[in-house]
């Protein structure tokens, strides 16, 4: 009875002290858990204080965006209503259509401005019985471009009307004083140069005697066909017998160079030639631009070149003036309109294009 009474008291003590052990197992478990509840209770209040301080942040810096994006829209619009208002002016500058057809009678005219406003442009005008009319490229394009077109056709305004000029490269010489005179070029090294490059032509109608003037841009003649086709140019002190640049469809192309040097201060600053040339009845006379020849496009993404560009004006000879225009148009729109590899869409207009073509009648 002793031996059992101890083996049970043993029992219950070892029993006892084992869920005493348990107990203290437990209760440490609890704190454990109790004090990570509580840590991440903390965690979660400091990230919704962190989170409440950032969505307050986000509103203020939204705000901050939509009155920086308020601004930059009104920005925008002052700078697109004023480009918009210098086309205009652009536009009233260069020759009405009206008067063109008054004065150029059967001809075209393809002007494509690469943005809103033109570094190109054309010129055309009357005196007496001399019409005159150009094609000209300015340095850049867009806004400067086309003030230094605007320039440009006020200088020429003023010197056509000079009854001291009487040669078409005299005009181009005068053009250039006036412009290096109004830039203030000076011919220092890092100064800008910007000037225009220039085909000018001079046409007296009582007998087509053609006096052209070229800075950097050529000029294209495209006569009917003959068995002994050759294009006599008088200069100041030779003359220069011109063979056919191209011969197809029944008609001669020739390429009338000009002086390598644009209407600006420049290495070279001779006097530029005066080219004197006897038309004939229905022979049509190119002066242009390089934006045409040099736009990208096509299957290959490269440039249209000027020998294609030849070719397609001897092809439309058969046609008027106005279908000429629509045919040039039509295909440098065509060749725009493959898909560029590199923003995999239609080929972006790069330069202003400007063509101006009369017929000898």
């Amino acid at each position: 009875m002793i031996i059992a009474v101890v083996v049970v008291y043993i029992i219950i003590k070892v029993y006892t002290r084992r869920l005493e052990m348990e107990k203290i197992r437990l209760e440490g478990i609890v704190k454990e858990r109790t004090a990570e509840v509580v840590r991440q209770k903390d965690d979660i209040e400091k990230k919704n204080s962190i989170l409440e301080v950032q969505k307050v942040e986000i509103e203020r810096q939204k705000d901050v965006v939509t009155e920086q994006k308020d601004h930059i829209q009104h920005i925008l619009t002052e700078l697109k209503d004023s480009i918009l208002y210098a086309e205009r002016i652009q536009k009233a500058i260069l020759p009405h259509g009206e008067y063109v057809e008054q004065i150029l009678n059967d001809f075209f005219i393809l002007f494509k401005p690469k943005d809103v406003v033109s570094g190109d442009f054309y010129f055309a005008t009357k005196v007496n019985n001399y019409v005159i009319f150009a094609s000209a490229d300015c340095t850049g394009h867009g806004v400067p471009g086309a003030f230094m077109s605007m320039m440009g056709v006020a200088f020429l305004n003023e010197i056509v009307n000079n009854e001291t000029v009487q040669e078409a490269g005299q005009a181009l010489d005068m053009l250039r004083e006036n412009i290096i005179k109004s830039l203030q070029q000076t011919g220092k090294p890092g100064e800008q140069k910007d000037g225009m490059d220039i085909s000018f032509c001079v046409l007296d109608e009582r007998t087509n005697i053609l006096q052209w003037a070229g800075a950097n841009n050529p000029m294209y003649i495209v006569k009917k066909q003959k068995t002994d086709s050759r294009l006599i140019v008088k200069k100041a002190e030779d003359t220069e017998i011109i063979e056919p640049a191209l011969s197809e469809f029944d008609c001669d192309l020739f390429e009338i160079k000009p002086d390598k040097m644009p209407v600006a201060i420049y290495v070279k600053m001779d006097n530029f030639t005066n080219n004197i040339i006897q038309l004939e009845k229905g022979d049509s006379v190119y002066v242009f631009t390089d934006g045409f020849a040099d736009q990208f496009g096509g299957e290959r993404g490269k440039k249209f070149m000027y020998k294609p560009f030849k070719r397609l004006i001897l092809s439309i000879q058969d046609k008027t003036m106005k279908e000429q225009r629509d045919v040039l148009d039509s295909a440098i729109e065509e060749w725009k309109s493959y898909i560029d590899p590199i923003t995999n869409d239609c080929f972006e207009q790069i330069d202003d294009i400007c063509i101006v073509s009369i017929k000898v009648s």
